[in-house]
């Protein structure tokens, strides 16, 4: 298999047949493997009951280190059966390669392994970049100490210059993992750069045995650009090394987080969004269109569905929340710019727990245009009290006539008190990716006798983007550069396309020619606008 690795060219295919390869696969120019093309990708195909099997514990099993190659249909493991030590991990694509593509692997820990698959950067060369993970098995990622051993694993680095950028993770069945089913990394004390542009869609992750070691389903630390959407993640408790026990936690900095579309059940945390142990807070995460049940206290579990502490710009809209042993949704004193509105909120204990800090200053938080009820179908209560018009603004006392809550559906039924009682927040598609229309429905799903496909804006109604901020005067350079970009994403969603794109940017008397360090500059808001066209 060595020798037939070294003699493909790009548009090459090489079907691996039935069987068991055993060595260290290391695919990379400098070993005298060719790079692929993006119209000539060069492809290793399995056939049924091909496996690669590691035979150094101290290396992954395979590494890519070169672009536009597609490994598929392979089962890897490390060290074969029966052995018992820990081993190095599976698969690694490491370095500046572009355009990889895994695709229907079968990727087994064995319960002694490291990771099961890390996308990782080389200090002073670079990270890979528009790697797709898609239709992939991870699982059994254990070390024989409790310890973090992901099932994928994104790397953070300390070169100026470069990232992790543009992974899309697909289809992904993620479980048994001693640590987090994604993670997507940075160090505690913020000097790497950690991973832009991540894509996490139609995924399930799960916790597979015994409460103690598998911690989150995803972990976003200080991620950028980040999306996880139409996944389904359930049954996390908390560890002896991540004891809120979260399915989904952000924290330790980033911005420009996009959960929506997700079902979470039977966690101790749904969202967990918060500072954590890092340099600094998550900013502008948007939170919507997710079904989240039955957070639990089971474990030592907080049973609480969402839960937002020292962050900025975070909005909640248009989520179905039912069931929480303690609160559905809890904000903390130390946070701004959060929205709560247009969300359903049925049976918490209360259904919202908000800092009282935080009351009648709307820059900290807005609360508006959600139903809410308790357990016992009554008025809903915000920190233990029925709600009212200071408390939660045009909120809706009403049964929202869920078609089967016990089955766990919560469309809504003809005569929701839901229907036709939100605010248009701009959240033009529900869970099932039906429009809404003009008088949006509070919840996840839009009650429809038709789905449609959602209509943007009419071209008389333009897409509303103002930004007064100046990075170099006394505005919010971070506001300045992420409303751009989402001005810019939300423009191309609504079938947007620029004939002319002029960008300028500016740099007051460089005097060298370097890479520009400083965060959110025009220089950098140039770049990361190119990158956001170019995806066209």
């Amino acid at each position: 298999m060595a020798t037939a690795l070294l003699a493909l060219t790009p548009g090459d295919l090489l079907q691996i047949a039935p069987g068991r390869y055993v060595g260290r696969f290391v695919i990379s120019t400098t070993e005298g493997h060719a790079d692929g093309q993006p119209d000539a990708r060069i492809t290793v195909r399995g056939m049924p009951g091909a496996e690669l099997v590691g035979n150094n514990i101290s290396r992954v099993t395979l590494q890519v280190k070169t672009s536009y190659w597609t490994i598929e249909d392979l089962r890897i493991v490390n060290d074969g059966e029966g052995g018992a030590d820990d081993t190095a991990g599976q698969l690694k694509v490491r370095g500046p390669a572009e355009g990889v593509i895994l695709r229907g692997l079968d990727v087994d820990g064995q319960m002694r392994s490291l990771v099961g698959i890390s996308i990782g950067c080389i200090e002073l060369e670079g990270c890979p970049s528009n790697t797709l993970l898609e239709n992939l098995t991870v699982y059994d990622q254990w070390l024989q100490e409790d310890d973090d051993a992901h099932c994928v694993y994104l790397d953070s680095i300390l070169t100026p210059g470069h990232r992790v950028e543009q992974t899309t993770i697909r289809n992904l069945t993620a479980f048994g993992c001693d640590g987090d089913g994604v993670q997507i990394h940075q160090d505690k004390d913020g000097l790497k750069a950690s991973p832009n542009g991540t894509l996490i869609e139609d995924s399930h992750f799960y916790r597979a045995y015994a409460p103690g070691r598998e911690e989150n389903a995803i972990d976003v630390k200080a991620g950028t650009n980040v999306t996880i959407r139409n996944n389904r993640i359930h049954g996390f408790r908390p560890t002896a090394t991540s004891t809120p026990g979260s399915a989904l936690v952000i924290h330790m900095g980033g911005g420009d987080t996009l959960v929506e579309g997700n079902e979470f059940w039977d966690s101790s945390y749904a969202i967990r969004v918060a500072h954590g142990s890092g340099a600094d807070t998550p900013r502008n995460v948007t939170i919507r269109n997710n079904v989240i049940r039955d957070s639990t206290m089971s474990d030592s579990g907080n049973g609480v569905g969402i839960f937002i502490d020292n962050t900025h710009d975070v909005k909640v809209l248009h989520n179905t929340i039912v069931n929480c042993a303690a609160a559905c949704i809890e904000v903390t004193s130390s946070v701004t710019g959060v929205v709560l509105a247009n969300n359903i909120v049925i049976a918490g204990t209360p259904e919202l727990d908000v800092s009282t800090q935080l009351a009648g200053d709307s820059s900290l938080i807005q609360i508006h245009h959600n139903l809410l009820r308790d357990s016992q179908g009554g008025r809903g209560k915000v920190n233990g009290n029925e709600f009212n018009d200071v408390s939660c603004s045009d909120c809706v006392d009403g049964d929202p006539l869920f078609n089967d809550s016990t089955g766990n559906d919560f469309h809504l039924g003809v005569g929701s008190a839901a229907i036709d009682t939100g605010s248009e927040l701009g959240v033009w598609a529900d869970y099932d990716d039906c429009a809404r229309d003009s008088d949006p429905d509070i919840g996840s799903f839009e009650w429809v006798v038709n789905c449609d496909e959602p209509v943007p804006p009419s071209e008389e109604e333009g897409l509303n983007f103002a930004n007064w901020m100046h990075p170099n005067g006394a505005g919010d350079k971070f506001a300045m550069f992420n409303e751009t970009l989402a001005f810019i994403q939300a423009y191309q969603e609504y079938g947007g396309s620029p004939d002319i794109r002029n960008i300028e940017s500016w740099y007051s008397h460089p005097t060298e020619n370097r890479p520009e360090e400083e965060p959110y500059t025009y220089t950098n808001l140039m770049l990361a606008a190119f990158a956001i066209l170019e995806q066209e």
